[in-house]
C-alpha cells in the first residue's frame, strides 16, 4: 500500500510495535534455546498490521533508520525482559539494522545503555549482524569486538543469501551461524545444499560456533537437519513467531519430542553405521591381504583385477612400497568407475604418493590406518582410503591401498545416501 504523509513518524512517536517472538529450539535439549524478536507494525488509524521490510525501506528513504531501529530494539527488550524472569537461559537475538553502523552510531551506548537499564544480562542476548548492507568494514568490527566485550554473543545472520562470502564469518567472527532459508528449503531434496551445510557445520565446529536453521518447515528438511548435524533449529514446523504471554515460551510438545527422538535414532544409525563400515572394510582389506600375500609382486596387478570385483564398496585398490612409490596400476572396480571426467584420473604405476597422509601415518609406525573421508582425485566422488602392511611372497613389505565409496554403507542402511546426481558422475 502507499504510504501517507507522516505515517512513519506517527508509528515511532506512538511507538505502535508490537514484538512477536519466534522460538528457536534446541533439540537435543528438547526445548526453547532463544527466541528471535520481530517487530509488528499497526497503522495508527485502522490497526492494519504493516509489512516490516516496507517499513524499514520507508525509513531509510526518511532518514528514520537509526530511530525506528532503536525503537524496535527497546520493545524487543522491554518484553523480553518479562520472559526472561521465568527462562534465566533463555537467549534473545536481536536483529540490528546494520546499515546504521555507516551512520556514526558505534561508540553511542545505546544498546549496551538499554541492557542494563533493563537489568538484562549482556550474555543473554545474540546480536544478529547482516554485514552485507554495512561498506565500513572497519566500524563494523569497531562495534563487534566493543560489543562482544560487554559480554553480547553475535550470529552471523542469512548466511548463503544472496552474494553473501565466506570473508563475512572473517569480519564478524561469530558465536552462531545462522544458515538461510535458501539453504534448509528443500534441503533433503537437494545434493549441492547438503553439501555445502555440511561443509559449514564442520567448519562452525572448527571454529566454536553454533549452527541455527532458519525456516524449517517440513519434517522432511527437519531430518535433514538432523542427519547433517544441526541441532538448533528455528521455523513454521515448531512455531509460528508469537505474542508471549506471562513470560511463557509455547513449543508444541509433539514437534519437539517427535525432533528428539529422531535426532536420537540418527545418532545412534550413525554409530552402527561407522561400526558396520569399520567392520565390513577390516573384512575386505585381510581377505584381499590373504589372496596376494602369497604372491610374488610381478602379479599384484593380475590379483587385484581378479578381487576387486567381489567386494562392491571398494572404488579402487593399489600397492605402494614401503618409500610410497605405486608398485601397481590403480585397479578400478567396474561396477563403481566411471570415465568421462577429465579432471579425475587415477594415478598410474610409479606414481610417488610419499606426501599422501595414508602413506605419512603408515612410515610414522602405523601398521594400519584409515583416513578421514575426502574428495578422490581419481573419481571425484568422496572416498576413505584404508593402508595396511602385508609381506609378499619374496618376504618384502608393501602397502595395500583400499579406497572405499562412504555412499555405499549409507545407502545399505534405512535412509537413502546422498548421492550427487548421476549426471554429474559420468
Amino acid at each position: 500500500m502507499p504510504f501517507e504523509d507522516n505515517l512513519l513518524r506517527q508509528i515511532i512517536d506512538k511507538q505502535l510495535i508490537e514484538m512477536h517472538f519466534q522460538p528457536i529450539v534446541s533439540v537435543r535439549k528438547r526445548k526453547a534455546a532463544g527466541v528471535e524478536a520481530l517487530a509488528r507494525f499497526q497503522h495508527p488509524a485502522s490497526g492494519e498490521v504493516l509489512s516490516p521490510l516496507a517499513m524499514f525501506a520507508q525509513a531509510a528513504k526518511q532518514g528514520l533508520t537509526v530511530e525506528l531501529d532503536r525503537l524496535c530494539r527497546i520493545k524487543a527488550l522491554q518484553s523480553f525482559k518479562t520472559i526472561a524472569l521465568k527462562n534465566p537461559d533463555l537467549l534473545l537475538f536481536l536483529n540490528l539494522d546494520t546499515s546504521i553502523i555507516d551512520q556514526g552510531v558505534v561508540g553511542s551506548g545505546h544498546l549496551i545503555n538499554a541492557v542494563d537499564g533493563l537489568g538484562i544480562k549482556p550474555q543473554n542476548v545474540v546480536i544478529e549482524i547482516n554485514e552485507a548492507k554495512v561498506s565500513q568494514c572497519h566500524a563494523l568490527q569497531r562495534f563487534i569486538e566493543t560489543y562482544k566485550g560487554y559480554g553480547f554473543l553475535m550470529a552471523l545472520d542469512d548466511l548463503g543469501l544472496g552474494h553473501s562470502n565466506l570473508d563475512r564469518i572473517l569480519h564478524v567472527k561469530p558465536n552462531i551461524i545462522k544458515l538461510d532459508r535458501c539453504l534448509i528449503q528443500n534441503l533433503d531434496q537437494d545434493y549441492y545444499k547438503q553439501e555445502i551445510c555440511e561443509a559449514l557445520v564442520h567448519l562452525s565446529r572448527k571454529i566454536g560456533a553454533a549452527v541455527v536453521a532458519e525456516c524449517v518447515e517440513t519434517m522432511a528438511e527437519v531430518t535433514a537437519c538432523l542427519d547433517l548435524g544441526i541441532e538448533m533449529l528455528q521455523g513454521y514446523y515448531f512455531a509460528r513467531p508469537q505474542k508471549i504471554n506471562n513470560g511463557l515460551v509455547e513449543v508444541p510438545e509433539n514437534q519437539t519430542a517427535g525432533a528428539a527422538l529422531l535426532y536420537k535414532e540418527l545418532k545412534t544409525e550413525k554409530t552402527v553405521r561407522e561400526r558396520l563400515q569399520w567392520a565390513i572394510c577390516c573384512t575386505a582389506i585381510d581377505r584381499i591381504i590373504a589372496e596376494i600375500e602369497a604372491s610374488e609382486a610381478g602379479c599384484f596387478d593380475a590379483k587385484l583385477k581378479t578381487l576387486i570385483g567381489k567386494y562392491p564398496m571398494l572404488e579402487y585398490v593399489y600397492i605402494l612400497d614401503m618409500k610410497g612409490r605405486q608398485v601397481t596400476e590403480t585397479i578400478g572396480n567396474q561396477r563403481k568407475t566411471a570415465a568421462g571426467n577429465k579432471l579425475f584420473q587415477p594415478d598410474c604405476k610409479g606414481t610417488d604418493q610419499s606426501l599422501k597422509d595414508y602413506y605419512l601415518r603408515i612410515q610414522a609406525g602405523w601398521k594400519r590406518q584409515t583416513t578421514e573421508p575426502y574428495m578422490s582425485l581419481a573419481t571425484g566422488n568422496l572416498c576413505i582410503t584404508n593402508s595396511t602392511v602385508f609381506s609378499a611372497a619374496n618376504g618384502e613389505q608393501y602397502i595395500l591401498c583400499t579406497d572405499f565409496n562412504p555412499g555405499f554403507f549409507k545407502c545399505n542402511g534405512k535412509r537413502e545416501s546422498r548421492e550427487r546426481p548421476c549426471e554429474q558422475q559420468e
